[in-house]
């Protein structure tokens, strides 16, 4: 079975316009999972022992890594910051920002 593509079904007005429809697709290969959920069962805990603080710790520290590392790679690579640019100088994106 082909892998659908995130912008296969984007609005043909996007593609009209110079709107990037693919740029959750170049997103997605630097994209990496963090442990989410061990840490929110942590987080939510009312009260947690002294191992649970230093594995809650130690998830976090994984965890900003992980961010740190896909944020470095995203702002790093042109060809996005490229199409996000695009993105934004549309005049309906600017009215929202606004």
């Amino acid at each position: 079975m082909a892998r659908k593509t995130l912008h296969s079904a984007a609005n043909p007005k996007f593609a009209a316009d110079g709107i990037p429809t693919d740029l959750a697709d170049k997103l997605a290969p630097h994209l990496e999972p963090i442990d989410y959920h061990p840490w929110a069962q942590l987080e939510f805990k009312d009260e947690l022992t002294v191992a649970e603080k230093k594995e809650k710790q130690a998830l976090e520290v994984r965890n900003m890594a992980v961010i740190e590392k896909v944020y470095h790679c995203l702002k790093d690579d042109y060809e996005i910051q490229a199409q996000i640019e695009v993105i934004k100088a549309h005049p309906c994106v600017r009215v929202v920002d606004e």
